[in-house]
């Protein structure tokens, strides 16, 4: 295949060495895939910290204001019922686009960057049909990091969607686990629900020396689905925006 548009070779049985820049969090597990093994970044699990009140003491309360540029904002399931809420980096907002406008402000002197997609399907009714397929690309400056959006269709309740990609022709790969995004919508009488899954670029500086390559598999009733872009895969390149 032409490397220019395909990034090397099929995303989906190219055989690598694994690397990881995933900022989502998962269960732990490994993906264990053709002989190539991928290890999964872990979340870790929630504990409970607390004490027995005692009778002699009387409960004291004091109030902490915290710096706006101190604040995060973090949403979780009400079905996890946390009483810890991880601190760790590898965070993904539900609503990107929104987390993304609330803080805009805050965007850093560091060089801004704009993304271009050369290869990128139209949403048409073939498309729109498959069992999994990339709906949409967001990226944010001010993060650093690319939001793939997923659309697979509901097959069964324990499903499984990665992204894997590379940014070096297939040399070297990552993998990441996506996380539920949106409600279902309904298209001929099949449901489809929505994931996001996000990818931290740390080459913050270099990230016009090379473009980023990806695709999306869907596990579900121990089926494969695949939308590696009708086996050219997705191409995304960096450019710096001009002012």
């Amino acid at each position: 295949m032409n490397q220019q548009h395909t990034g090397g070779l099929n995303c989906a049985s190219s055989a690598t060495t694994p690397s990881y820049t995933a900022i989502v969090t998962t269960d732990g597990g490994h993906v264990q895939r053709g002989g190539e093994r991928i290890q999964q970044q872990s979340r870790p699990a929630l504990h409970v910290f607390g004490h027995r009140r005692s009778a002699e003491k009387q409960p004291s309360f004091k109030t902490v204001h915290f710096g706006p540029d101190l604040e995060h904002v973090r949403y979780f399931s009400s079905a996890d019922k946390p009483l810890t809420i991880d601190t760790s980096s590898s965070f993904v907002s539900k609503d990107p686009l929104l987390d993304e406008r609330i803080t805009n402000q805050q965007v850093a002197s560091s060089p801004q960057w704009e993304i271009f997609t050369p290869n990128f399907p139209d949403e048409d009714s073939t498309r729109k049909s498959m069992d999994v397929r990339v709906q949409r690309l967001y990226f944010s400056s001010r993060r650093m990091a690319l939001y793939v959006l997923i659309v697979v269709a509901n097959l069964a309740f324990e499903k499984s969607i990665i992204c894997r990609f590379t940014r070096d022709y297939w040399k070297t790969v990552s993998e990441a686990p996506a996380q539920y995004y949106r409600a279902p919508i309904s298209r001929n009488g099949q449901n489809y629900y929505k994931f996001v899954v996000g990818i931290r670029l740390f080459d913050a500086d270099e990230l016009d020396s090379s473009p980023l390559f990806f695709c999306v598999r869907y596990i579900v009733n121990g089926q494969e689905y695949w939308d590696d872009n009708s086996g050219v895969n997705f191409e995304v390149d960096f450019r710096r925006k001009l002012h």
